[in-house]
């Protein structure tokens, strides 16, 4: 989540405002404290936030494109750049950076290049220049047709007309927020949840309410309760191998929110992280094959599983929502780029998409085997941590009263990122939870960067300072 209201401007410095504006952002890029590819809030709405002209907003935005913090998209904003590959003074190998269980993108090594590259050989001998045309907004009709067909496989049955493509989940959850919810509407999430979702909602000025997830699921009493109450706009969730925890729905649990949605007159957003990536042999099951009454918004990106800076992904929307959606998306970007969806409509026919999946997932559970192995071998008493059956994130637990904000302080000083829980809170409060992804981590490397992990959080809990937190938060159950 975008906490800019933590930067602090002095209009009394001689030191100019836009410099100011520029290093308080810049500091929060580079403390991770906002996620690669999120929009920043636009000029006009970070001069009412600081009470400043847009010329200053306009330089320090441009300061940071400058200086490799962030980029921009024509008609629809500027972005967090994924500094961890980019020349830019403050990456992470001058920070001397030796494990990065922060970054959820894969080894590039597993992206699907040559593949890649021979089906963009194809669509350019086929369809010549029109591949560079612009596309409906809607999306290339041949991609939605195989996209139809693969969710048919997946037990989603939906008409044509409300598949549409676009440039990743957060552009869906980025437009669904500027086109369904007003002023002062109320948005509940899961807690923790996604920080790219929790700042689009609160660009909208929604007011969010959170609620407790564990191993089966939203808090289903909880939730009913709040429904009653607020009567909530949308419910936004991740019910397989949630981000940050790995929690999965239980199909009890799947079958009652949707319940809940149908009695209470309310849209579930369900953001389909990486459910692709299953390592218990289940099929998993998705919240929009049980949508009876049409209240699920499914959204999937192919970016975190196929390659991340290929922003591709689609939305499946109720009829009602479709076209209000469309237009959101033509004021975005007027469409995902053409070329790249017809790459991916052959990569998907060709089944080549289902022979990637299986392979990554092979390597992934490579990974993930070895690390529960190495955590288990090596886990101090005290830690608890939750292990998923698929995705690549595990949850970790201090001991009670300990700042998991200084841990990831304290960490990056010896050379290691994790996540500490409060970025995935909406009150940015912390707590004594932390996330680690091992997609990064070399398979040689497992072993060796789980021991030092743990080697140096025994000694920040030697460290009596680090219990600083009043009011831990234990409502999991590990």
């Amino acid at each position: 989540m975008i906490v800019l209201n933590e930067i602090k401007l002095d209009k009394d410095k001689k030191y100019p405002l836009y410099k100011q504006l520029y290093k308080g952002i810049k500091d929060l890029i580079i403390d991770n404290r906002i996620e690669v590819n999120t929009k920043l809030p636009s000029i006009r709405e970070t001069c009412k936030i600081f009470n400043i002209n847009s010329s200053t907003v306009v330089s320090a935005y441009n300061l940071l494109e400058k200086e490799g913090y962030v980029y921009k998209k024509t008609g629809s904003g500027t972005y967090i750049k994924n500094i961890d590959v980019d020349n830019t003074l403050d990456n992470k190998k001058n920070l001397n950076i030796i494990y990065d269980f922060q970054n959820l993108t894969a080894d590039s090594k597993l992206f699907p290049v040559s593949e890649f590259k021979e089906l963009m050989n194809v669509v350019i001998d086929r369809d010549g220049g029109s591949a560079f045309d612009y596309h409906e907004s809607i999306g290339y009709l041949p991609l939605r047709k195989v996209i139809k067909s693969h969710l048919e496989e997946k037990n989603i049955f939906t008409p044509l007309e409300s598949i549409q493509i676009i440039s990743g989940t957060q552009q869906g959850i980025d437009i669904l927020s500027k086109t369904i919810l007003d002023y002062g509407d109320i948005v509940i999430t899961e807690a923790p949840t996604y920080p790219g979702a929790l700042y689009s909602f609160k660009s909208r000025s929604a007011k969010i309410i959170e609620i407790p997830v564990d191993r089966d699921g939203i808090d289903i009493t909880i939730l009913e309760h709040k429904i009653k109450n607020f009567k909530p706009r949308v419910i936004y969730t991740m019910p397989n191998f949630q981000n940050p925890t790995g929690f999965s729905y239980s199909l009890n649990t799947m079958k009652k929110i949707l319940e809940l949605a149908e009695k209470y007159n309310t849209y579930i957003i369900e953001d389909d992280y990486i459910s692709d990536i299953n390592f218990n042999n289940k099929k998993v099951k998705l919240l929009k094959s049980l949508d009876d009454n049409n209240r699920v918004i499914y959204l999937k990106s192919f970016s975190k599983t196929f390659m991340p800076g290929i922003r591709l992904g689609f939305a499946v929307l109720p009829i009602k929502l479709s076209q209000n959606f469309l237009l959101g998306k033509h004021f975005s970007d007027i469409s995902t780029s053409g070329f790249i969806q017809r790459i991916f409509e052959l990569y998907l026919k060709e089944k080549m998409w289902d022979n990637h999946i299986k392979k990554l997932s092979s390597i992934y559970k490579m990974k993930y085997d070895l690390t529960k192995k190495y955590i288990k071998k090596y886990i101090p008493l005290y830690l608890r941590y939750y292990r998923p059956d698929g995705g690549l994130n595990f949850w970790f637990a201090l001991p009670d009263g300990y700042s998991s904000k200084k841990l990831e302080i304290y960490l990056k000083e010896k050379g290691i990122l994790i996540s500490c829980g409060s970025r995935f809170y909406s009150s940015n409060n912390d707590t004594e939870y932390f996330r680690i992804n091992i997609s990064s981590i070399e398979i040689k490397e497992i072993e060796k960067s789980i021991i030092l992990l743990f080697k140096y959080i025994n000694k920040f809990i030697k460290n009596k300072n680090n219990k600083t937190l009043i009011h831990p938060i234990n409502y999991f159950d590990f």
